[in-house]
């Protein structure tokens, strides 16, 4: 225990101690307030790392990042190098992340007066090997800013006093193998900041609750309604069941929320449309049911990820996402099964549209309709003159680099206009396993970016391939049955 006290821990490399009357000049902790990286995603977890702090071109559980766009992931903010000050101060950071420590987690770390009266601000022992539980003394690091301790063995069950943090910013715990329910009065304890209703040191400000990757069990408490200042909330990668409680929709900080990757059931909440600030929802690989929310979810206009693929949704694809949720750039509706049906609608290809979409999966549905899904597929030398009709232009899916449509019950033939004019940068392209007829048109030889075009699985398809796809470069993969 004596490794806590006196001014021996102050010449550790990476132990900040810093004198009383510094103490209170040193501010927030590095990283507060910031965001975490976001992932992205894939077809039916292609593309989904879901493993640590993760977001959507590989979505893990913070898992898998598509980059709130492109890639992202459960970020955690790095530990900044300790600086020593000479003298018998207080301990102020305990920063020893990625070390290979090992063994049980230290008791006397949660001992106040080991510090002198709680003034212990930042812990980060994240990516190392410690075994053990968090005791209930946990609670008595009342100044406590941050607590990393993600990326470990820990386990037990998370102690209600974990909600008597009253000044937590930054709490991350996930990686580990806790276990048991989530304690919801704790939880709502820490919306409150710290210490419930009672508290008057401070008020409400937790930004980041990380927990996934670990075995957590039961419902989601209705609790977490009360964490309204959290601005990521990262529950995905455990065991969790029962359905999405409503009173999320209240956390109107959130900017990122993932759920991903346990057994919830039930339907999606219409709440969560309240959530004007979210940029990153990620519902996926459940057993969500249901019909997804259409013009519910008109206030998300800052969304750039969304993925619910891997659920049993059911319903169509709303036409009113291609008019509200402008700001998208991953979205993963793939494998939810047959019950997903109707066509893919042209308000989501409009000028006014997903302009920024960069990954569209919708593979393994039962979406039917022609492609990409207008009524009537025109001649080649009509296509331009259709696109005006449709509000299209060249710049209106400029962006899409991955268009999956495998698996579907898409008919009529392969309009010309998937080509270079309206999908210049996509390289992944799949329409196998349809009932799509006709002849391969030429024009899409002119997407020269393209590494991925699947067709077979469509008995109608007719002809042979056109020469101008087979002098796409030679790390293309075509296929044709």
């Amino acid at each position: 225990a004596g490794w806590m006290s006196g001014d021996g821990i102050c010449n550790w490399h990476g132990v900040r101690c810093l004198p009383p009357e510094e103490e209170e000049e040193a501010g927030a902790f590095p990283g507060e307030g910031s965001e975490g990286e976001t992932l992205p995603a894939g077809e039916g977890g292609d593309g989904f790392s879901d493993t640590a702090n993760a977001g959507v071109p590989s979505i893990t559980g913070g898992e898998t990042p598509a980059t709130a766009s492109s890639s992202s992931s459960h970020s955690s903010s790095a530990a900044t190098e300790g600086v020593t000050y000479d003298g018998d101060g207080r301990i102020h950071s305990l920063l020893l992340p990625s070390n290979n420590v090992g063994g049980s987690l230290p008791s006397e770390l949660f001992a106040s007066s080991a510090f002198g009266k709680s003034s212990l601000a930042r812990i980060d022992l994240s990516g190392n090997r410690l075994r053990g539980t968090l005791p209930p003394s946990v609670g008595m690091l009342t100044r406590l800013r941050s607590l990393a301790l993600n990326d470990n063995d820990i386990g037990g069950t998370l102690p209600p006093s974990i909600g008597e943090l009253a000044s937590v910013v930054d709490l991350e715990l996930s990686e580990n193998a806790l276990s048991g329910t989530l304690p919801g009065m704790a939880l709502e304890s820490l919306g409150l900041g710290g210490g419930g209703e009672t508290t008057t040191t401070t008020t409400g400000r937790l930004l980041r609750l990380s927990l996934y990757g670990n075995d957590f069990t039961g419902t989601l408490p209705t609790a977490l309604g009360a964490l309204t200042t959290v601005r990521s909330l990262y529950l995905d990668a455990n065991k969790l069941t029962g359905s999405i409680p409503s009173e999320l929709g209240r956390c109107s900080s959130l900017h990122d929320l993932r759920l991903r990757d346990n057994a919830l059931g039930g339907p999606i909440p219409l709440t969560l449309g309240s959530l004007r600030e979210l940029e990153v929802l990620h519902l996926d690989t459940n057993a969500l049911t249901g019909p997804l929310p259409s013009t519910e979810f008109a206030s998300l206009t800052k969304l750039k990820e969304l993925a619910l693929f891997g659920n049993a949704l059911e319903g169509t694809l709303p036409p009113s996402w291609g008019e509200s949720m402008t700001s998208l750039t991953h979205l993963y509706v793939d494998n939810n099964g047959p019950g997903l049906t109707g066509s893919i609608p042209p308000t989501w290809f409009s000028s006014s549209g997903m302009t920024g979409l960069m990954h569209l999966y919708l593979s393994n549905n039962g979406i039917n309709g022609s492609l990409p899904s207008f009524s009537s597929v025109p001649s080649p030398e009509d296509d331009t003159t259709t696109a005006a009709v449709l509000g299209m232009n060249s710049s209106s899916s400029s962006s899409l680099i991955k268009f999956h449509l495998r698996g579907n019950r898409l008919s009529g033939t392969i309009p010309s206009y998937l080509g270079s004019f309206f999908f210049p940068s996509l390289e992944e392209l799949t329409l196998d396993d349809n009932a799509l007829t006709g002849t391969i048109p030429s024009e899409l030889g002119g997407m020269t970016s393209l590494t991925t075009l699947t067709f077979q699985g469509n008995g109608g398809l007719t002809g042979s391939m056109p020469t101008e796809i087979c002098r796409l470069r030679t790390t293309a993969q075509t296929r044709n049955t």
